[in-house]
């Protein structure tokens, strides 16, 4: 048996599953049509046992304060076995949903989109199996009760996947902040404001310079790596520059070597793994890359961009480890976020675990 996939074409072939529904309707008839959740709440959303199935599409929208209180609704997901201190997905709302910082904009790609109103509706179809059970839990940090709405719409498939096997649905949110480096580590020479932001130092596997990376994934198992949603927030290294671009990090991805020699995919800049060109600060949202928050004036605001490796997935056998460099030589002085998103067999590693609820909702060092 063949699973349900979605594109036109597949449209008009019969499928094998019973659609199914789980939402936050009022079950009194009325109009009331949210969960409440409380501050320091955890609330359970969605949990079935003894059914195989696939979670197609999650919406959501939210009332909560303060202004930027997505970034204090924590979402996590079990598949099957997961143990309790393990989800497979837990990540803020506003991260996993596409956008850094608790900002809501209205954004467009293939997996995930946040309609009208300023991004209120969000929306994401990235397909999540399951063989025997799913939970799903939201956690509400933030000082304001939550009133949240929801639908999550799956296929059940009575039989089982007929053989097929699928890899789980995983997304973890990490950060990290840095202090600026004006110093070679080689020659220990003081670095020019315009040599420190583009070309003086050598990021090299020799110098110990690979471990400085912002590390987005590091997992071992089966999968194949299918994106992320990244922001930067740069510190005040960069204030009296008058081009202060806090890109220019190379991506660095380690496939099957367990993080150590040379990376086996290298990039050229931050810009250009995202799939756009000289330090962007526009919107603009494409399938499988955007710039949803370009940083403002000299890129003195949040920057908040997405990568989606729908067409072009990086798979791994044993582990994988994507990084990223925070400005040319890591230099930059800053908080980088992220949530990755990627497929894997089961058991996964455990994830590090979130920051606290004050971290989350601030912008970081001013390094």
């Amino acid at each position: 048996m063949k699973i349900g996939s979605t594109s036109l074409r597949d449209l008009a072939r019969s499928r094998d599953c019973i659609r199914r529904r789980e939402s936050s309707y009022d079950r009194t008839g009325g109009n009331a049509d949210s969960y409440k959740i409380a501050p320091g709440e955890k609330r359970i959303i969605f949990d079935v046992k003894d059914v195989t199935g696939i979670i197609t599409h999650i919406w959501t929208t939210h009332m909560v304060k303060p202004r930027r209180g997505s970034r204090g609704i924590i979402l996590r997901m079990w598949w099957d076995d997961d143990p309790v201190d393990s989800p497979s997905v837990e990540s803020p709302l506003s991260d996993f949903f596409g956008i850094a910082w608790g900002i809501r904009r209205n954004m467009t790609s293939l997996p995930i989109q946040n309609s009208v109103r300023g991004g209120k509706g969000n929306n994401c179809w990235w397909p999540m199996p399951f063989k025997k059970a799913v939970r799903i839990e939201v956690e509400n940090l933030n000082p304001g009760t939550l009133a949240l709405y929801f639908y999550i719409d799956w296929e059940e498939y009575v039989d089982g996947f007929g053989g097929e096997q699928l890899l789980y649905f995983h997304a973890h949110y990490r950060q990290e902040d840095f202090k600026a480096r004006w110093v070679d580590r080689d020659t220990g020479k003081r670095f020019s404001g315009k040599e420190w932001q583009f070309a003086g130092g050598k990021n090299t596997l020799a110098n110990g310079g690979y471990k400085e990376n912002y590390v987005i994934l590091e997992t071992s198992g089966v999968g194949q790596y299918v994106g992320v949603t990244m922001g930067i927030k740069r510190g005040s290294c960069a204030k009296s520059l008058p081009f202060a671009w806090p890109g220019e990090g190379d991506d660095m991805i380690w496939i099957d070597s367990h993080g150590e020699g040379e990376p086996q995919l290298n990039g050229t800049g931050t810009e250009d793994y995202f799939n756009t060109a000289y330090c962007p600060s526009e919107f603009n949202c494409a399938p499988y890359h955007g710039v949803v928050l370009g940083g403002g004036f000299n890129w003195r605001k949040e920057i908040s961009y997405y990568r989606f490796h729908v067409e072009d997935p990086i798979p791994f056998k044993r582990d994988v480890k994507v990084t990223i460099e925070h400005g040319h030589d890591n230099h930059y002085g800053g908080r980088w976020t992220s949530c990755a998103y990627w497929y894997q067999s089961e058991p996964h590693p455990k994830q590090p675990a979130l920051p606290s609820f004050k971290d989350l909702v601030t912008q970081g060092v001013h390094g």
